[in-house]
Order: C-alpha cells, then structure tokens, then sequence
C-alpha cells in the first residue's frame, strides 16, 4: 500500500472524510498531470527521434486515465453537452451520444451505466428537458 492509501486509512479512522475526500481530489490531480507530462515527453521524444527506428524492447506505454468529473459539477456538466447537442439536433439529445462526448472528452462520471445516470439528470430538470422516448430528451427552451 502507498504513502496516499495510508494517509487516508488514517483520516478515515479519525473520521475524518472530509479530508479524505481532499486527500483523493488531490492525488487524482496529480495523477491527471502526470499523465499529461508523459503524453507531451513521449512526443518530445518522437519528434526529437525523427526518421530513427522506434526501439521496441523495453518501451513502455502507461494508459491514460479518464479525468473524473467532480459529483458537484456532473450535472451542470451534463446538461450543458445535452443543450450542445440538442442545438445540433432539432432540440432532441439522446443519452448515448451524451455519453460519447464524455467518453471522446477522456471524462470519467464515475457511474458504470452513464446513460441511466444522465437520463435522471434530464429527467429531473423537467423545465428545460422534456422526455421523448427511451434514451431521448428534448430541449423544450429552443425556438421550434
């Protein structure tokens, strides 16, 4: 176990989740730099290799995480590519391709079924969005 899982089993002990919670944001941001580091110095190192062969013994390739989006900003986040998608499309937005744009953005909601999570979202901002059928919303805001 590493210096972080030990840190936060004491918190939690304490009962100190709060804490904890920061201790997890924080790590997960510096794994998110982390990352990015890595994707632009293997691009350096490409650049600077040039037309020479790409050695393949002892080459690496660490897989980049999905950022986790914050509980307290999914749903203003989701309705916002929900309303995106919706202007594009005649007001309707259908809970895959809201999804999709999450999954391409390299964005983790933290749910294992996204589609559900974003249609109760939708579903619960009943002024603005208006269920059609299974998976799709309307944006009743839009001029017709």
């Amino acid at each position: 176990m590493g210096q972080h899982f030990q840190t936060v089993l004491k918190l939690l002990a304490d009962g100190k989740l709060d804490e904890a919670e920061r201790e997890a944001s924080a790590l997960e941001s510096v794994i998110s730099d982390m990352e990015e580091d890595h994707q632009l110095i293997e691009e350096m190192i490409e650049r600077a290799r040039g037309d020479q062969p790409k050695p393949t013994k002892g080459s690496f390739k660490l897989k980049i995480r999905k950022r986790v989006v914050a509980i307290e900003d999914r749903s203003d986040l989701i309705k916002s590519v929900a309303y995106d998608i919706a202007k594009a499309n005649s007001g309707k937005a259908s809970t895959t391709a809201i999804a999709k744009v999450f999954d391409e953005k390299n964005l983790d909601l933290r749910t294992k079924v996204p589609g559900t999570m974003i249609g109760n979202v939708l579903f619960k901002d009943k002024p603005n969005w208006e269920w059609v059928e299974r998976g799709v919303f309307k944006y009743v805001g839009l001029p017709k």
